[in-house]
């Protein structure tokens, strides 16, 4: 999600759905989401591939009014990790943005290794029902990808009284940001692991990021003579 103030920027990521967002404080004392999707289409709906597209309600965003954000988010078969295009329509300079991931503790878990392209979070397993952490539910590996350089990451944590009051006890996100310019389009990928599934550890699942990221910034050329 664009934001109107770094010092402000949230994640609009969560690790279950990329399109959970967050009220984000402008400069101005009001706020940028982009919460509700306006339409939504099925660009693909094959054994291999799964891929549709969000356009989300229009939002002002500084002195620009009717900012569209829309999304292609598109999951591979037998892959951990969605890959989301997102873009913007109606900014007329550019703004920072910032993907992140939500965390539920401030045990300083998280990773961000920019170098290598990804940020990453073991996040505890909770009761949706109650929002409750449940360790008997273990625990979610969760990660972003980024194929091109991000300019910095940060972990931002919310005082405790807003953590309960206005974020339904989250501690706070892990964020990565860039520079989004008018008419371009920004890509990762995210996604999450389970230990009650195959990916048993968090290690396992820092090298699975990490061998993706190259992947991803070294993909396969062919050429046809």
């Amino acid at each position: 999600m664009i934001s109107d103030s770094y010092s402000q920027a949230i994640s609009p990521t969560d690790y279950m759905l990329d399109v959970w967002q967050e009220m984000i404080p402008s400069k101005d004392g009001g706020s940028i989401s982009s919460l509700m999707t306006d339409q939504y289409e099925i660009v693909e709906n094959g054994p291999l591939r799964f891929s549709f597209k969000l356009t989300f309600n229009p939002v002002k965003v500084g002195a620009d009014e009717n900012v569209v954000e829309a999304r292609v988010i598109t999951l591979d078969a037998g892959s951990y990790l969605n890959h989301t295009s997102v873009s913007y329509s109606n900014l007329t300079c550019d703004r920072e943005l910032a993907a992140g991931i939500v965390l539920r503790d401030k045990d300083g878990k998280e990773t961000a290794e920019l170098s290598k392209g990804y940020i990453a979070y073991p996040a505890p397993s909770m009761n949706f029902d109650s929002r409750n952490l449940n360790p008997d539910n273990g625990t979610h590996f969760v990660g972003h990808v980024y194929p091109e350089a991000m300019k910095e990451a940060k972990t931002v944590y919310y005082s405790d009284q807003e953590s309960q009051e206005l974020r339904g006890g989250a501690a706070g996100h892990i964020l990565a940001f860039a520079d989004y310019h008018p008419g371009d389009q920004f890509d990762y990928y995210w996604g999450f692991g389970w230990d009650h599934s195959e990916m048993k550890t968090y290690q396992q699942w820092i090298s699975y990021l990490e061998t993706f990221s190259q992947m991803v910034n070294n993909p396969l050329v062919v050429t046809v003579e």
